[in-house]
C-alpha cells in the first residue's frame, strides 16, 4: 500500500475530526466563561481541557465546601445553555452539546 492511498483512506476521518474541532471552537468562549465562573474561590479542584471542563467536589475539604460548589456549578449550568454537565461521584463535566453528540456516535464503546 503506497502512502497516497493511506493517505486517502485516512481522509474522512480527518475531515470528520476537522469538522469536529470546528464544531467544539464554538463553545470555547463558554467554555472560558464557565471556567472563570468555576474558579471562583470554593475550594474546589477545576481541570480545564480543550473542549471540556471537570470540577472535583470529591477533594473538598468539608461538606461546606462542597455544597458551595454544587450551588456554584448549578449557577453555571443555568447559564451557559450551549453546555451539558453530566457527573459521577462528586464530580461534574461541562461539555458542548455538539461535540458530545459527535464523540457519542465515534466512541465504539460509548465513553463520551
Amino acid at each position: 500500500m503506497s502512502a497516497t492511498s493511506t493517505a486517502i483512506s485516512d481522509l474522512p476521518h480527518a475531515l470528520a475530526a476537522d469538522s469536529r474541532e470546528r464544531k467544539g471552537d464554538e463553545f470555547l468562549d463558554d467554555l472560558d466563561e464557565a471556567e472563570q465562573r468555576l474558579r471562583a474561590d470554593i475550594g474546589v479542584s477545576v481541570e480545564r481541557r480543550r473542549y471540556a471542563i471537570a470540577v472535583h467536589a470529591r477533594r473538598a475539604p468539608d461538606d461546606l465546601t462542597r455544597q458551595l460548589a454544587a450551588a456554584v456549578v448549578s449557577a453555571v449550568t443555568d447559564h451557559m445553555h450551549g453546555l451539558r454537565v453530566t457527573g459521577g461521584k462528586e464530580i461534574e463535566e461541562f461539555r458542548p452539546l455538539d461535540v458530545l453528540a459527535d464523540l457519542a456516535m465515534e466512541e465504539p464503546d460509548g465513553r463520551q
